[in-house]
């Protein structure tokens, strides 16, 4: 059994994916425990899981988030990252390096600029994860906001490397914070400062964005995490026409979700890669890894017990007992 601590911070959208991940994590026998804002901490004790208050709330009526939706172009990164995720890089840091040295694994959000920071200062093997897709630099597609569908790959590059040089700023802001700490920089800090070059995991299904060949083996797509709250009892609501057998929204019999793709009936037959190609005009993605199953075994069978150590496949974990 090993001892998992996931940080996220964000909206709901950013924590229930990572509550997934707990469950199984649990279900698998490791202990998990929060390091949360105090409103998802009481979601996750609410699941009985441990959990300590790290970071504030958001304020949905705060002057920057006011200022943040009406912001134009550029404007709310560069709102989010020099008002709010830089300057909590040393704060966070401090909050979360007592709690990573007693884990035997740190699981952060790819948001979080202090995770690199905390896995350097304690040692602690570190995973990054995101249920955001196109966040990472390809030559496939032009950076986010840019709706080319088709674009060259020269001209998706030279996109990217534009917004690198818009927002080097960012870079210099963050470096300072992490010389604070005694931790080297990070460069690119808008796209990739926090994300795990042990393993950072794309919490998405390939069939829905294909994991781009020109991502680093580090970057594995897996497949959907997915959790949507504790059940609503059954009172006769929308939420129980919904499960009711026969009722013309309920999902079909014999649903399953596998590591590959969206929900599909366990009688499908599985289609070849040649008429997957004819269908969606593209070369399929299925380099071997551990988190990419050729069978869509659970996604999560794969995922890191306690030590996580690099292989040809990209990080496969070591079972510690």
């Amino acid at each position: 059994m090993a001892k998992i601590l996931i940080h996220t911070l964000g909206s709901s959208g950013d924590f229930n994916p990572f509550m997934a991940l707990a469950l199984e994590l649990r279900r698998r026998g490791h202990a998990v425990h929060w390091a949360v804002s105090p409103k998802f901490a009481e979601k996750a004790r609410a699941q009985g899981f441990e959990a300590t208050v790290a970071g504030e709330d958001p304020d949905w009526d705060s002057d920057l988030l006011r200022r943040l939706l009406t912001a134009h172009l550029t404007d709310p990164i560069q709102l989010m990252f020099k008002e709010l995720l830089i300057p909590a890089i040393v704060p966070a840091t401090l909050a979360l390096e007592p709690l990573a040295r007693e884990a035997d694994l740190f699981l952060s959000h790819t948001i979080q600029l202090a995770a690199p920071a905390v896995a350097d200062r304690t040692g602690t093997p570190w995973v990054s994860a995101s249920a955001a897709t196109l966040i990472h630099e390809t030559a496939a597609y032009p950076p986010p906001g840019v709706a080319w569908k088709g674009c060259p790959g020269w001209l998706s590059r030279l996109g990217w490397e534009i917004g690198y040089h818009i927002f080097g700023d960012l870079d210099a802001l963050a470096a300072a914070q992490y010389r604070k700490l005694g931790v080297a920089p990070r460069p690119n800090v808008i796209s990739s400062g926090a994300y795990s070059r042990r393993l950072t995991l794309g919490l998405w299904s390939p069939s829905f964005f294909p994991r781009p060949a020109d991502w680093p083996r580090w970057f594995q797509v897996g497949g959907y995490a997915r959790w949507d709250g504790p059940p609503a009892p059954n009172n006769g609501g929308v939420g129980s026409e919904i499960a009711a057998p026969g009722s013309p929204l309920a999902p079909p019999p014999s649903t399953v979700v596998g590591a590959g793709g969206p929900p599909s009936s366990d009688t499908d037959e599985e289609e070849t890669d040649e008429e997957w190609e004819a269908a969606n005009g593209q070369k399929r993605q299925n380099e071997p890894g551990p988190w990419i199953d050729d069978d869509r075994r659970a996604f999560l069978a794969s995922f890191p017990s306690a030590a996580a150590s690099d292989s040809r496949q990209g990080c496969r974990a070591r079972a510690t007992g």
